[in-house]
């Protein structure tokens, strides 16, 4: 095994120093990879640009109250809520929703496709459906 030192090539291309000529000082580099890379106090971050980006620009996500608050501020955003809330609940009380069971399903499955044309079948199968849960 040869334990002789070997040098390897610098291939990063530095964009900013803090301190020029100070090797110790926080640097920006570009790879070979065309990866950036940021050096701090000898630790050494490398990523691409999509990484970093999302690294500041994180995604965000709201609930719909808190989209609301931004859109039109607490005041108003509150009372846009609460109404949001009445409705719907009033709606859960005067129509509740309609379901079908795994069985109703598969009978009108069955009812379909022994009484209709194949390439159609589809179309008259959400059309049965849906007339069945209107029934109820």
């Amino acid at each position: 095994m040869n334990n002789e030192p070997v040098a390897y090539e610098n291939t990063d291309k530095e964009i900013w120093r803090a301190s020029p000529n100070d090797y110790y000082s926080s640097s920006i580099f570009v790879t070979k990879e065309n990866n950036i890379g940021i050096n701090v106090g000898g630790r050494v971050s490398v990523k691409t640009v999509e990484q970093w980006h999302n690294n500041t620009h994180p995604a965000k996500t709201l609930t719909a109250e808190d989209w609301l608050r931004e859109k039109y501020g607490a005041h108003r955003a509150h009372f846009f809520w609460r109404d949001l809330e009445e409705a719907f609940n009033a709606g859960q009380k005067t129509n509740p929703a309609k379901t079908l069971t795994d069985e109703e399903i598969l009978n009108t499955y069955y009812k379909v496709m022994s009484n209709i044309d194949p390439s159609n079948w589809k179309i008259e199968f959400a059309r049965a459906i849906l007339r069945k849960v209107q029934e109820k």
